[in-house]
């Protein structure tokens, strides 16, 4: 039963996580920049965030859909 809600929360999660890691993570650091008085459109992520971004994306996209698969075949 739980997986009926934490499948798609993986996939909702995890495919932007995945496909757009740069835009995500720049949009944390906008997030992280408030109240700095850099401006938002100045902030840019580190290679290393983008980089962890893409790999928990890939992960949690992978174990969503592992679940899926789970509940369709089982």
């Amino acid at each position: 039963m739980e997986a009926i809600i934490i499948v798609p929360v993986l996939l909702a999660f995890g495919l932007p996580g995945a496909l757009w890691p740069y835009k995500l993570s720049r949009l944390q650091e906008q997030f992280d920049s408030i109240g700095s008085r850099r401006s938002w459109s100045e902030v840019e992520p580190a290679d290393w965030k983008v980089g962890l971004t893409r790999i928990l994306g890939i992960g949690m996209s992978v174990i969503g859909a592992i679940g899926a698969l789970s509940m369709i075949v089982g």
